[in-house]
């Protein structure tokens, strides 16, 4: 009702003047979507129910009188009020005014694909109108309609979706003395979808020939697969992707960093699809344990059955790290990697901080539930003299218990101080591989060290991370690189007990990373399980798939070797998963509908709606009404928005522009007002032959309410009432 504002007010104002029996006072109130003081903004949706407020009110003991276009939901009226009580004013005409009251069409298309244009239009009296739509800049079709006072008229235009991205369409209508002008547009937006685009980020070093993964998805048509050797960082670079593929690309060679990582797993959880696929540089020996990533995961990257580990961190505090890196000193970058470590251990680990110089604090292990201990054991580590690091070594060797999980971090320049001789470290390294302790060693200098390489032919376990060009800046990444080494334990290649089976079936593996489903995994998402062929053990997850926001799948084997037999359990189990990745990518579900007294978003696709409200990514909700319809109070001033069902994505919405609400409708409800008065309430179109009367259970004192109720919009209320005096 804006373009009835005007003489809407005329009309309250004369109304205000006329002189009415003595006693009488006077509320003046406005209702939209709620009840307000008058001289409030105008704008929102109707919501009669508001009106239960007068009807509570006990200084308010007379005749309400509404002043409407009928635009709302007239149960929720005569559920506010009683009928004997309520008067309907019909609002004043306005000047003459077609408007664009709603357009429906589909969100998304795929490329080639039929669409079908519809909208809706009207007037508040008769008139003659010329409409035209057009596809981007292009005049696509045009006709004349002759328009009846309040009564909807439809029109259609069918169209191809012919290019990739975004089609805007765009409705314009033409007619002669048409007094408001900002309701006679409105433009729809298509996504056009080619194939669907997926990211493969897989290890550069290796040929493509071989992974039937990469084959399997680019043997599906829908599919537009761009191969990276490295991992998108930013959301720009995840802007229109549908899928991203990680498969045995280890972090190390990804270009990203740990904490670069988290755009990914933003993406995710706002919808994204990701799935991490094979075993040597993926999960835990990849580096993406206790990362952004692990968590939108289906899986932990640690079994939960795995044993607990003591890691001693050996860590040089000689007087080199007084010396600057970058803005820091090496001790606070020391101090960091440290802390690093102690991050990547879980619940039931424990941890041994030793500092070294001349000599080696001593060895005393605190489980992770200390962690404040071991912080600040940390923090506590200051600059000391010249490095021993053998003297250091063989302390720690010496206060290990034999077979335990025992590893030793040394994180060193590497630049040796004592005199120890090759035999001697030779026997260090024997040392370490009769204890079974892993010793991994992080290098902050670019150099090469003869103990190392005496200590590695000797036996001792374990892997060695150098610094690159950036020297001691970069020993977290160097730190990293020593952590994902530690993981390797987790991989099987089945030798040692026959193979792997799964549901009683031979399953010709190459190689398992060991890993462990979340413990809120649903039922049914773990796909595929195996065992050990000899019986032993327990079972290992192999593929499985987590829904939330966005998507997730985990394959803990390689995409490529004897187990992709084309048709083979395997196979099937990845085409299947791979399904439920890429479910309703590029498709539309939804559409925006645009009834008289409300918004709906419809359930147009084929899968089975949702059965609550759906939440948009604004923080509005949409509230079910029934099946498959929803009601929104208003579309979101943005280009675009997304459509959740609890935590799952349904849909990613290029939203229409339309005319405001308060604009698109204009004229009155005729089928309102005549359900009304069948329904007992008074409908009149003047105030002249009006007699104010009081509420029959309230005495004979009037107290007569006026509000004006606008469809779309907040309304203006122009009232009085008698009050007991």
């Amino acid at each position: 009702m804006e373009a009835r504002r005007d003489a809407l007010l005329d009309q309250t104002s004369a109304a205000l003047a006329r002189p009415w029996p003595e006693g009488h006072g006077w509320e003046r109130r406005q209702l939209s979507d709620a009840l307000r003081p008058a001289g409030s903004p105008w704008g929102g949706a109707t919501r009669y129910g508001a009106l239960l407020a007068l009807e509570q009110d006990p200084a308010i003991n007379g005749q309400v009188l509404l002043v409407t276009d009928g635009r709302g939901r007239l149960e929720e009226l005569l559920t506010a009020l009683e009928p004997s009580r309520l008067v309907l004013l019909r609002a004043p005409a306005g000047p003459p005014d077609a408007a664009v009251r709603s357009v429906r069409g589909p969100f998304a298309l795929p490329r080639g694909g039929l669409g079908t244009l519809r909208v809706q239009v009207g007037a508040n009296r008769d008139m003659e109108a010329r409409w035209r739509v057009f596809e981007g800049e292009r005049e696509a079709a045009s006709g004349r309609l002759s328009l009846l006072a309040n009564v909807t008229r439809e029109v259609s235009h069918s169209f191809v979706a012919r290019e990739t991205g975004l089609l805007r369409l765009r409705f314009t209508l033409q007619a002669e003395g048409d007094g408001e002008g900002r309701n006679d547009a409105a433009t729809h937006v298509v996504v056009v979808g080619g194939r669907r685009r997926i990211l493969f980020c897989r290890d550069g070093r290796v040929p493509e020939g071989g992974d039937a993964l990469l084959a399997l998805l680019r043997a599906d048509e829908r599919n537009d697969v761009n191969v990276l050797s490295r991992l998108p960082g930013s959301a720009d670079e995840l802007a229109g992707v549908d899928a991203v593929v990680i498969h045995d690309l280890a972090l190390s060679q990804s270009g990203q960093s740990r904490e670069g990582l988290e755009a990914v797993a933003d993406w995710v959880r706002r919808g994204g699809r990701l799935m991490m696929a094979g075993a040597q540089g993926a999960f835990g020996p990849g580096g993406y344990r206790k990362t952004a990533l692990e968590e939108v995961m289906p899986l932990r990257f640690r079994p939960e059955n795995d044993r607990p580990r003591q890691v001693v961190l050996l860590l040089d505090c000689s007087d080199s790290m007084r010396a600057a890196a970058g803005s820091q000193t090496r001790l606070h970058l020391l101090r960091q990697a440290a802390l690093r470590v102690l991050d990547h251990l879980d619940t039931g680990d424990s941890a041994a901080i030793v500092g070294f110089s001349e000599t080696a604090d001593s060895v005393e292990f605190l489980p992770l539930s200390r962690r404040a201990e071991l912080d600040e054991r940390i923090r506590r580590l200051e600059p000391r003299t010249t490095t021993r690091i053998g003297t250091a070594l063989a302390r720690v060797m010496a206060s290990l218990t034999p077979g335990g999980e025992n590893r030793v971090l040394l994180v060193t320049d590497g630049d040796d101080g004592e005199s120890r001789s090759e035999a001697g470290w030779r026997e260090l390294g024997a040392a370490c591989k009769a204890a079974g302790c892993a010793l991994d060693i992080v290098l902050t200098e670019n150099v090469t060290r003869n103990w190392e390489g005496w200590l590695r032919s000797a036996g001792a376990p374990g892997k060695t991370a150098s610094v690159g060009g950036g020297g001691f800046g970069e020993i977290l990444d160097a730190l990293d690189r020593a952590l994902a080494a530690s993981e390797q334990g987790l991989l099987d290649d089945g030798s040692s007990h026959g193979g792997f089976v799964s549901g009683g079936l031979a399953l010709p593996l190459t190689l398992l990373c060991r890993t462990s489903p979340r413990p809120d995994l649903r039922p049914g998402d773990l796909l595929l399980e195996v065992k050990a062929a000899d019986g032993e053990g327990p079972a290992w997850p192999l593929l499985a798939r987590r829904e939330m926001a966005g998507r997730s799948v985990a394959l803990c084997t390689e995409g490529a070797g004897p187990a992709w037999i084309e048709g083979g359990p395997l196979v099937q189990a990845v085409s299947g998963a791979l399904g439920f990745l890429l479910a309703g990518a590029g498709e539309g579900k939804l559409e925006l509908v645009s009834r008289d007294d409300r918004l709906e978003l419809v359930w147009v696709s084929a899968e089975a709606p949702p059965d609550s409200d759906l939440k948009l990514s604004t923080g509005a909700t949409a509230r079910l009404l029934f099946s498959g319809h929803w009601e929104l109070d208003a579309v979101p001033a943005l280009q675009e928005v997304s459509v959740f069902a609890g935590e799952r994505l349904i849909q990613r919405m290029a939203l229409p522009q339309l005319p405001p609400r308060e604009l698109a409708f204009t004229g009155d409800d005729e089928a309102f007002f005549a359900a009304a008065a069948s329904r007992g309430v008074t409908v009149v179109r003047g105030l002249q032959a009006l007699e104010p009367q009081a509420a029959p259970e309230r005495g004979v004192h009037v107290a007569l309410g006026w509000l004006a109720a606008l469809a779309g919009m907040a309304a203006l209320l122009a009232g009085f009432a008698l009050r007991r005096r």
